[in-house]
């Protein structure tokens, strides 16, 4: 919160250097350009609060005088607890260098709050740009019979909405189990906090022998291809 009222006043203040390790402003100090590379960050249903690890880093790149470019990214939507939430997101959009979207939605977003599409620009999601990792590649039709799923356990502000939620998946599961499939799940948050969610889901399987759990944390590479062995 500190940092967003800095940002809004448009003033590093002496105290910022206590609140980032020293690798990190002498990696900002020395860029020429910061790039964030993308996703879902700009928005309010992940935190109500608006303030993200992602954001923070937007707003200390800005506040220390460092071009920002905003690469392919989901913008919105919005819902602000706050006025000053809201003047921070406007403050990150109308002083990016540059604005990348991935849907046409985020333009629509970003009208929203009056900020100019002059330095919007549409592009595609990054991911489909790591196919040469993919190793062999194999059509869809010819992969074993399983079906990867990762889970995302964000927004579920209240028991019904994660029992619903389990319930659609293990029903999905159960589903495609029985189309002669196997389930594999790809846990995506380093901290571990998808786990509790991947087991509820698998306890509610009927056949639970056909799922698993890819274990650890395999580097990009290794995941992407194991994503790759999926139909």
């Amino acid at each position: 919160l500190l940092v967003r009222d800095a940002l809004i006043a448009g003033v590093r203040p002496w105290y910022l250097q206590l609140l980032i390790n020293k690798q990190y402003i002498q990696a900002i100090k020395q860029a020429d350009l910061i790039i964030s590379t993308g996703g879902h960050h700009l928005t309010t249903i992940i935190a109500k609060s608006i303030v993200t690890p992602q954001i923070f880093d937007m707003a200390v790149a800005l506040l220390y005088g460092k071009p920002l470019l905003l690469w392919s990214q989901s913008i919105g939507t919005f819902t602000f607890k706050s006025p000053k939430s809201k003047q921070m997101v406007q403050k990150i959009l109308s002083c990016a260098g540059h604005i990348y979207i991935r849907n046409e939605a985020s333009a629509e977003q970003i009208q929203k709050l009056g900020i100019s599409l002059e330095r919007v620009s549409k592009t595609r999601e990054s991911v489909f740009g790591l196919y040469d990792v993919v190793k062999p590649r194999t059509t869809p039709s010819n992969r074993p019979k399983v079906m990867g799923i990762s889970v995302w356990t964000g927004n579920k502000q209240s028991r019904q909405a994660w029992s619903n939620y389990i319930h659609c998946l293990s029903k999905l599961a159960d589903y495609v189990i029985e189309a002669g499939y196997k389930i594999r799940f790809f846990p995506m948050e380093m901290q571990g906090s998808d786990r509790p969610c991947i087991e509820d889901v698998i306890n509610s399987v009927t056949k639970k022998a056909n799922c698993e759990i890819v274990e650890g944390f395999p580097d990009t590479v290794d995941h992407i291809n194991a994503i790759a062995r999926c139909r």
